[in-house]
């Protein structure tokens, strides 16, 4: 096999508490394509995770992916979710 592209990613990543029980984390990722010089890709990403009991989790996320393409960032993703984990005793 023979090698399409190299590609190199940078994902920064913030994590803020804005309490003991509620965090925002925020991040990136850029995709750089070194055969044109250019980023190909980014995504945004946001993260609310709220811990109101113990084992007991809220997230809250919301992703967006862009594509490079001629000159201008595309939309190619959009997604939020919520989730909800907690434990059961038994």
């Amino acid at each position: 096999g023979s090698t399409e592209e190299i590609t190199t990613s940078i994902r920064p990543r913030v994590t803020y508490s804005l309490r003991k029980d509620l965090f925002l984390t925020l991040y990136t990722e850029h995709v750089f394509l070194k055969s044109t010089g250019d980023f190909e890709s980014h995504r945004l990403g946001f993260l609310l995770s709220y811990n109101p009991r113990p084992k007991t989790w809220l997230y809250i996320a919301i992703n967006d992916l862009e594509q490079n393409q001629e000159g201008k960032y595309i939309a190619l993703e959009r997604v939020a979710v919520v989730k909800l984990r907690y434990l059961f005793y038994f």
